[in-house]
């Protein structure tokens, strides 16, 4: 049986906190959690955020602050309807 994939592994978590990591990347299959409501990446070295990530439809609350290497901010993030909070 093949493994799923490290965000599709965790398609009904609700909360992924990933921040102070020095993570490089973000899975571009983020946007299959569909479940996710909260998703903090803050204090990471990753230069981009893949556009699947306006998939969350259920999403909350986004931490993306301290990102020096974050060039742009997917447009895709103007589908996340739900979002209260954006940092």
């Amino acid at each position: 049986t093949p493994k799923p994939s490290s965000a599709a592994s965790d398609v009904y978590k609700r909360q992924l906190y990933l921040q102070n990591n020095e993570l490089r990347s973000v899975p571009y299959d983020i946007g299959s959690c569909s479940a996710l409501r909260v998703l903090r990446l803050e204090n990471n070295v990753f230069s981009q955020l893949p556009k699947s990530i306006g998939k969350l439809q259920y999403l909350r609350v986004l931490h993306i602050y301290n990102l020096p290497a974050l060039a742009k901010i997917p447009d895709e993030i103007g589908n996340l309807k739900m979002l209260q909070e954006f940092l």
